[in-house]
């Protein structure tokens, strides 16, 4: 699945879950400009986890940094959910130095300084 259908897949899972509204439109644009930002290099942003707890992270889908923190590629397992189904969004953590992911609803804030 390419970056274009990624993010589609990705936000029509957003509007299922949340409706068509400003706020589901607001959580759609944030989605986007995370992983956006991702693509591009490091991001500092802030997502709720699954418990409730507000996590801050410094990630990104820059395989060229993912390489100088010593981490690799994600595999292309076939078998991992859709993200159309599921919402969860990989990327490379470079505090845990490792792949997490977060919910594309979940995004609370971007650091648009760092």
């Amino acid at each position: 699945m390419d970056i274009k259908e990624y993010k589609a897949a990705i936000s029509g899972w957003i509007v299922s879950k949340l409706g068509t509204d400003a706020h589901a439109e607001g959580t759609v644009l944030r989605f986007f400009d995370v992983y956006d930002r991702l693509h591009d290099g490091i991001v500092h942003f802030w997502f709720l986890k699954t418990d409730g707890t507000l996590r801050s992270a410094y990630g990104t889908l820059v395989m060229d940094i993912i390489a100088r923190h010593g981490g690799i590629p994600e595999s292309d397992d076939s078998s991992r959910r859709n993200p159309r189904d599921t919402g969860v969004v990989s990327y490379y953590d470079l505090e845990k130095d490792a792949w997490r992911c977060f919910k594309a609803d979940s995004i609370q804030e971007i650091d648009h300084e760092y």
